[in-house]
Parts: structure tokens; sequence; C-alpha cells
């Protein structure tokens, strides 16, 4: 409290004689002296915190620590953005040599990365192409005849029907899309079953479409058939921020498809000059595609399924702490997270140690397959950390984008407004970016504040004549 409270009228209250008691109690009213005014600058510094989401952990020792330093050291691109690419396309070495049995669940090491982040200053496109340009040829391999052992790339927009058949010919693909934008406009019109077939390669199970045409085989049953029974692929994708939040919607999320991804979204970023590579670059760069080339080259002897990835009991006990200490109503979208970001911890457990020299001595060269083996413990805690602490809360950010289904809703369009502005904006760039008329935005702001989800702070210090209203994000 600053100060005793302040009475409207000290004369009624003051006692007989004065004025007419009677009156005295429905005009005696405290009132508590006003807020001290709020600090802007703090409120706004607060809320750019609040918007944050956690950083990229470091990196274990090894061939993905040093992809990601170098990317560091030679690009402006985001660090976690390197390490999806590389991730991407160090997946395509392993194909479905190695599978992974959780229990009940079993499945590889393909994996989905989905890169967002600011125009011109993150770099995600620089980092794709970056990783695309350097390891490319160590697992893009092509022999048709060998549709087992075969990779092949794919770039930029498919049809549902190309894309099957692509997988016809060779049954282990990584697409490519840089500014994947296009590709999710097409969903609504003559692109829409594309998404299911995607859930489908993702999962491992075969895929087959009939044909309207027939074509020129021997076996009568082949004639009107495309498939692949043992597919396995690779996205990596990336888009703008802008974009990410135009295009979310509750489908995305609930059909699965959303979820498959690992989500890298990138905050932030700072443009610099480019620099000369040196001897010493050059040389990591061939290193490391040296390494997934020979791994692929190996793991090309072992049949399918041949290397068994064993249930690890470390990643067990984290998904089943992380759901325990997480049970209330309000939390249901972390626990919706945790049931993929376990998959996801395999994966990337997974990846890192097939990288591994010393697991390596373990699994190739052996007489017979298939073997067992288990995830060694550092490889299983690096992964933990990388989807606990980076993974998961993206998972859910971009989860409560999708929820709020109605672009058109003018509450959502406010906060989603605020979102994409740090946690914060003055209420005339809140109208430029929303463009709502003056009745749907006072309702909009006024059923936000309600809810406590905005506060609204009038500086009227700057200029008392025409103060400026800024909305905050709570």
């Amino acid at each position: 409290m600053n100060g005793p409270p302040q009475i409207k009228d000290k004369n009624l209250i003051d006692g007989p004689g004065k004025r007419d008691d009677s009156r005295a109690w429905c005009a005696a009213q405290v009132v508590a002296p006003p807020p001290p005014p709020k600090d802007l600058k703090k409120a706004k510094e607060d809320a750019e915190a609040r918007s944050l989401l956690p950083k990229f952990p470091e990196l274990d020792p090894g061939i993905f620590h040093d992809y990601v330093e170098y990317g560091k050291r030679v690009s402006w691109a985001l660090e976690e953005f390197h390490f999806a690419a590389i991730l991407a396309l160090a997946s395509m070495a392993l194909k479905r040599k190695v599978i992974i049995e959780a229990g009940v669940a079993k499945f590889y090491t393909n994996i989905f990365a989905m890169i967002v982040g600011q125009t011109t200053i993150s770099g995600k496109s620089t980092a794709c192409k970056m990783a695309i340009n350097a390891f490319e040829k160590s697992v893009i391999y092509e022999e048709p005849i060998a549709k087992f052992n075969s990779t092949k790339i794919i770039r930029g927009t498919r049809s549902e029907p190309a894309l099957v058949q692509d997988f016809n010919d060779v049954y282990n693909h990584i697409w490519y899309y840089d500014d994947c934008s296009g590709f999710f406009d097409d969903l609504p019109s003559w692109n829409a079953h594309i998404i299911g077939t995607l859930c489908t390669a993702y999962d491992g199970e075969p895929l087959e479409r009939g044909l309207s045409t027939p074509k020129k085989v021997k076996k009568e049953e082949d004639k009107n058939q495309w498939n692949c029974p043992f597919p396995f692929l690779s996205l990596l994708f990336n888009m703008t921020e802008h974009d990410m939040m135009r295009i979310a919607n509750d489908r995305l999320y609930s059909n699965g498809f959303f979820p498959r991804f690992m989500w890298f979204y990138g905050q932030g970023g700072t443009p610099r000059k480019n620099v000369k590579l040196t001897l010493e670059d050059k040389q990591t760069i061939s290193r490391i595609a040296l390494q997934i080339k020979n791994l692929r080259s190996a793991l090309g002897k072992v049949p399918n399924n041949g290397i068994v990835i064993e249930l690890c009991d470390i990643i067990e006990e984290w998904q089943i702490n992380s759901i325990m200490s997480r049970l209330g109503k309000k939390d249901e979208l972390y626990r919706v997270a945790i049931g993929r970001g376990f998959a996801h911890a395999y994966k990337i457990a997974t990846i890192l140690a097939m990288f591994d020299p010393d697991f390596q001595e373990k699994i190739l060269n052996q007489e017979e397959y298939p073997i067992e083996v288990s995830i060694p413990e550092k490889h299983a805690r690096m992964a933990i950390k990388i989807v606990d602490q980076y993974l998961i809360p993206r998972m859910v950010y971009v989860q409560s984008a999708c929820a709020a289904t109605d672009p058109r809703n003018p509450q959502t369009k406010v906060l989603n407004a605020i979102t994409q502005a740090g946690g914060h904006i003055t209420r005339t760039e809140l109208i430029r970016a929303t463009r709502l008329n003056k009745n749907d935005l006072k309702a909009a702001l006024d059923s936000l504040q309600e809810s406590e989800e905005i506060e609204l702070v009038v500086d009227k210090e700057t200029n008392p004549k025409n103060p400026t209203t800024t909305i905050i994000k709570s």
C-alpha cells in the first residue's frame, strides 16, 4: 500500500451534526490509491524473455559437434539448423538396416526435420544448402536395379502419385524442400492425399496405389499397382516463421503429420559477411563426408533389420518421469509432445551411436545378422537433452499455434500478431498487423485482458497529449 486509504468526502463520516447520518453510509467509499505506473521498458523486456524458447544444448564430441562448430564459424545460420540438416542427411546412410525395438513400438531412424526461422537473418536455407552440397554425394547411391540399396534425392513440389512412383523405382529417398510453404498451400486442393502417404512412409509401412492405366509387366497382379514394400524417407523442409503461423491448423497436428517432425524453430539471428574457407575447414568437411559414405557402404552388406536397437532404460525412465511430473489438465500439450519426443529421442540416440567409432567396432563386419545391441548411455543422455530441452518446448509451441484453428478469429489474430512481434506490440502496429476494425479490436483486447492473456500499458510520459498503448503478452 502506498499510504492510508483515501476517503472521497471526509465530512460525510466526521460524526453527527456535520451531515445527515442517514445518507452518510451511501456516500462513504474507501478508495485505494492508484497503482504506480508500469515500467514499460522492463515490461517489454520481461515479455521478450517469456517469448524466448530454450537454446540448443552443447553437443558431445563427434562428427555432429564438429560439423555444427564448422557451420557456426563459416556462416551466420543458427547452430541448431546445422544440426538438423546433417541429421537428416546422415540418417540416409542407415536406411532400414537399423531398426529400433522399444517394446511393442518398432521404428527406423528416418528423420522429418522442419526448420523455421526469420527471413534473411536466421540462415535456414543456408544451413540446408550447406549440408546438401557437402553430403549429398555421400548418401546418394543410384543403382536402379538395387531398390533396397539405392538412394535418391527429390526436391521441391511432389504430387502424391509422383511420390509413390518415385518409391516404386527406388525405396530410399531424402526430400529437400527449401521454403516449403507452397507445399502446404497445395494441400487443401489437388495434393491433399500426400499427407497420409508421408505418414505411412515415415512409419515404414508399405506404400501401394492403383493405376488407371495398366503397366507392361510379366505378372498379371502387378499390372495395376504401384508399390513400395520397404519405404525409407527423410524430409528436410524449411519455412519462415510468418508462414508457419499462417499455415498452422489443428488438422495438421491431429492427423499426426506435424508431430512426426522434429521442430528446429530458431529465434533471432545476426547476418554477417561470408568468410573464406580455410584448408582446415575443407578437411573437416571431407572427413565427415567420408565417414558418412563409409558407414553407408559398410551397412550395404547388412540385411534390412540386421541391427536391432534394444529397449533403452534411460530413455524409458525419462519418458515415464516426464509424464508423471505433468499430470494436470493444463499439461495435456506437453504430454502429447512427450509421446512423439520419445521416438525422437530413440532416433537421435541411435544415429549418434551409429557414427561413434567405438560403437561401429561392435556392430559392423559381423559374421551373422541380425544382432541386438544397446544404445551407449552417453548417446542416450545426449538425445534426451536435445529432445527435452529443445525439441519438446518447440513442439508444444507449434501445437499451441495449431490449436488456434480459425485465423479469422480476432483473438487469434491479435495473439498471433503479438507473438510474431516478440511478445509486445503497440496498438498502432497491432492494427496494421491484424487489419481489424475498431470494434473487433476492442472486443478482442477486452476478452484477452479478462482472461489475463495480455495486459495493456499506456505510456503517458513520452507523449502526454497522445500516449502510446503497448499490448504485452502475459
